[in-house]
Parts: structure tokens; sequence; C-alpha cells
């Protein structure tokens, strides 16, 4: 049996099952090592094979206008001027974003994300992430306001991955919230765990995607962004043994995205 199951494996089949013989205690370990095995590889073949078909389809859009733009310029249809650049440098972050994005969410998926944490102030984590995305709040004409605790508060934490969650967060609020509209960044203390929420006063997230919204190219996302900085946000909260969660608010409408760290070390199998 378990000659039969290396086999398929190797011929690139690791959708296998695999019997216990009980031949002997060591026999019997090999075959649930060989079985974790060829579970863990037919994972990543389903996850490599999700990954290429979303990748596809995101990578649509900008190839297409990209390559639209430079068909025009050499057909003398669409000017060489300052607008056509814009859009074709627009279309190249994008695919840059895209790339780097794409490499947090696969490392996500198979487990491998690393941390350096360290005793951090998340105090001043969220000032410096609130401090960077300062001024893009202040071109859409968007308030961005902090709401912190008395005294200080830390945590055992990566503090490039929490800012990174962070700026994911705050892009995807400033993106929902119209001119004119407000975000409020909340750092609390609960227990043993610490919370940093979000507000914003956006349309809103509905009802029914209030868990969909962190899958991966969400379909429900208006946005320009690759889809992936909230699956990449709840990724890093769980590597840490915290979460990521939404909420929608109806006085004023709006939503709500709360990270939660446990304030010591721990991390989630």
């Amino acid at each position: 049996m378990l000659a039969e199951a290396a086999q398929s494996v190797a011929d690139g089949n690791f959708d296998v099952t695999i019997g216990r013989s009980d031949v002997d205690a060591d026999f019997t370990r090999l075959e649930t090592a060989f079985a974790d095995m060829a579970a863990r590889l037919d994972h990543s073949d389903r996850v490599r094979k999700r990954l290429l078909a979303d990748l596809a389809h995101e990578l649509r859009t900008p190839v297409s206008t990209l390559a639209a733009y430079v068909d025009g310029i050499e057909d003398g249809v669409v000017p060489t001027d300052p607008s056509s650049w814009s859009v074709m440098r627009d279309q190249l972050e994008r695919l840059r974003r895209l790339s780097c994005d794409l490499a947090d969410v696969s490392a996500a998926d198979e487990h491998a994300l690393v941390l350096d944490r360290r005793t951090e102030n998340l105090d001043d984590i969220v000032c410096s992430a609130t401090a960077a995305a300062g001024p893009r709040f202040a071109d859409r004409g968007v308030e961005l306001t902090t709401a912190l605790p008395p005294q200080p508060v830390t945590a055992e934490v990566d503090r490039q991955r929490i800012e990174q969650i962070l700026a994911n967060l705050l892009e995807n609020a400033l993106r929902h919230t119209p001119t004119g509209g407000s975000v409020k960044v909340t750092l609390a203390r609960e227990g043993d765990h610490l919370t940093v929420s979000v507000t914003d006063t956006g349309d809103g997230i509905p009802a029914d995607q209030l868990e969909s919204v962190f899958d991966r190219f969400h379909r429900g996302d208006r946005s320009d962004g690759s889809g992936l900085g909230l699956t990449i946000a709840r990724s890093l909260a769980l590597a840490h043994g915290g979460n990521l969660t939404a909420r929608r608010n109806e006085q004023p409408l709006g939503s709500t995205l709360v990270l939660t760290v446990p304030m010591g070390l721990r991390q989630l199998p």
C-alpha cells in the first residue's frame, strides 16, 4: 500500500490515501509521516493552481492597458503627453505592488511567514503608521485621528509586520471614505490582548461580506489595489497569534477593522 502511494506521489498525484498496516511501531510512524508529507504536497499544489488562476485574472487589466497605450503611441493615436505616461506608470506600479503582495500571500498560504518578534511600544507603531499615511489623507480631504490609552502599552510583535498591517488597513479605509469623511485609529488594552481599531465613515461593508473581504482578490472590493491587502493583513495577525475581523457600523455608517494581538508570545499552529 505504501509503495503504491509513493509511486502515485512520484507521478505527481498527491491526493493519496494510506491505510495503516500495523506491522510495527516504526513502520506505522513511517506511514504517518508519508501521509502528512503527501497531504502537504497536495495542499501546496492546490495553492499553486489557485494562485496561478487568480494571478492570470489580476494581470489581465494592467497588461491590457499598457499594451493598448503602447500600440496607440506607436500608431500615433495616443499622444505621448504627461497624462499617457501617468497612466502607464500607474499600471506599472500596480504590477509591482501585485508582485510584492503575491510573495507575502504565498508565504502565508505555506505557513512560511517569518516574524522578528521583540518587545515593542504599540503607541509608537500606531503613531508611525498614521504619520506615514497622513499626507495621503490630507490630499483626499479625509480626517485622520488617533485615540491612545493613557499609559503606553507594549507587546511581543514584529514591528515591521504590524506596521504593514496598519498600512493596509489605513489604505483600505482611505479608499472607501469619501472626501469630507473621517478615519479614526483606536488603540486599547483588553485583558491580555491589545486591539487596534480602524473606523471609517465610508459606505460600510455589506453584512454578507464581513468575512469574504479577507479572501484573496475579493471581488466586492472596488479598489485599484492588488486585492490582497486585507488577506495579507489577516495572515500576519494570525501569525502573531491574534486575529483581524471586520464589522459594519450603522450610526454613523461605515466600517471598522479590528486587529487583535496578544501582549505575550503566542503563535497559532
